[in-house]
């Protein structure tokens, strides 16, 4: 789904209530969104911390045009002075007559960008003087400088370090690989990480778009399996679909709802616009023999973040939903849990929001309740800024794979890589 504006208000000014914001709702096939036959539409203002506030739009005509203003004490984001802007992210929740939810756009968000207007920089500034706009064209100037110089030191790097490696390779008898990758190149290929084929998962909701998958496998099987998968459905970027699910397989190619369960899904979401589960993990206890599933919950209202758990002994019976742990997402939140059980206690590996800095942190705990004070751990990120992740072991150490963005680069969480 998109959105586009129609009335350029893509900027306003700060305690700006005149002003009224005209948004046009598309489906994926840019065809007008009937907002009308829906039972509820809600704008949602945010930034990257979570939600700001709501707003209840004026639904103008047929065409998928909704119309919203701000209200006085309305608090966005601003800009720091006259020339920076503070960018607040829009989402339009539309729910429908059967519950269904759209949430549009489909992926990344639509921004309002509010400035500063005269007034409220507590001073009576009449006039901006050639001396203020040359101060920060020289600024900018020094940025770009930066930039540039990052670039070239980023490229003699890794020139130099090709070098190295290629010449290392030769030496130790790879060059038939060095061979059939500069014939690959030849031939125009582009080599990627990415999986060249996807792997047909259909969930609960009838399609394939599932995210957060956390696999174990098992050499000599588990309740039947070899391989135990726990993820999301996430279609459409619909919130209300990504729900802990429940798969399994022996090829780890070809998966299926565990035999003895009548569905893939543990927990639905539980109706509450706003609200969304999250993040799944997958936990085994050999001491017990049992297989756990941990998730995260988020009350985008009252910004309550819980940790939730279910437990199976036999791949088929899971147990009630138990709350393990219970923060914010202010301070004290535990984005992508990554747990595992090794030496008698449960070990949490998350990613914690401290200011406007993501931050990685460790906690442990006997019985999965009650956690030790989270220590955080020291990793040098520089421009990313880390989100998804995962930890194993192996032969004795463990190895991380981490999502993140890169912010000098202006990426976001829409854009981010392994």
């Amino acid at each position: 789904m998109y959105i586009e504006n129609i009335n350029n208000t893509n900027y306003i000014k700060v305690n700006d209530t005149a002003t009224r914001i005209q948004l046009k709702i598309s489906d994926n096939l840019g065809n007008p969104f009937d907002l009308k036959s829906a039972k509820q539409v809600v704008v949602v203002i945010g930034n990257r911390n979570g939600r700001i506030l709501s707003k209840i739009p004026n639904l103008l005509d047929d065409t998928g045009v909704l119309e919203f203003g701000l209200d006085e004490g309305d608090l966005l984001d601003v800009g720091g002075n006259l020339s920076e802007v503070g960018d607040n992210l829009i989402e339009v929740h539309i729910i429908m007559p059967n519950d269904e939810k759209f949430v549009a756009p489909s992926s990344g968000h639509y921004k309002l960008r509010v400035t500063r207007s005269i007034d409220t920089l507590g001073e009576k500034v009449t006039t901006v003087t050639l001396d203020y706009f040359i101060e920060k064209v020289d600024e900018k100037i020094a940025e770009l400088q930066d930039k540039i110089d990052y670039v070239e030191e980023t490229r003699e790097y890794f020139e130099t370090h090709l070098d190295e490696t290629v010449d290392l390779a030769v030496d130790n008898k790879m060059s038939p690989f060095v061979e059939d990758v500069n014939e690959n190149l030849a031939e125009g290929m582009t080599l990627m990480a990415n999986a060249k084929t996807q792997i047909k998962l259909k969930n609960v909701y009838g399609n394939y778009q599932n995210i957060h998958p956390k696999v174990l496998y098992f050499e000599n099987g588990l309740f039947g399996y070899k391989f135990w998968k726990a993820f999301t459905p996430y279609p459409g970027g619909n919130t209300t679909k990504e729900n802990p699910c429940i798969a399994a397989s022996n090829d780890g190619l070809n998966w299926e709802t565990p035999v003895g369960m009548e569905s893939q899904l543990l927990e639905d979401w539980d109706g509450i616009v706003g609200n969304f589960n999250s993040d799944t993990h997958l936990v085994y206890r050999d001491d017990l023999v049992q297989l756990e599933v941990w998730w995260r919950h988020v009350n985008s209202t009252t910004k309550v973040v819980t940790l939730k758990r279910k437990i199976t002994t036999d791949g088929k019976n899971w147990t009630e939903t138990e709350t393990m742990w219970t923060g914010n997402t202010v301070g004290n939140d535990h984005i992508c849990p990554t747990i595992f059980w090794k030496d008698e206690k449960y070990r949490m590996l998350s990613v914690n929001t401290v200011g406007s800095n993501r931050v990685l942190c460790y906690t442990e705990s006997d019985d999965g309740k009650n956690w030790s004070d989270r220590v955080e751990c020291i990793v040098d990120w520089g421009t990313l800024t880390p989100w998804h992740m995962d930890f194993i072991e192996v032969d004795g150490r463990y190895e991380m794979v981490m999502q993140a963005w890169n912010n000098a680069k202006g990426e976001n969480n829409n854009t981010s890589s392994l």
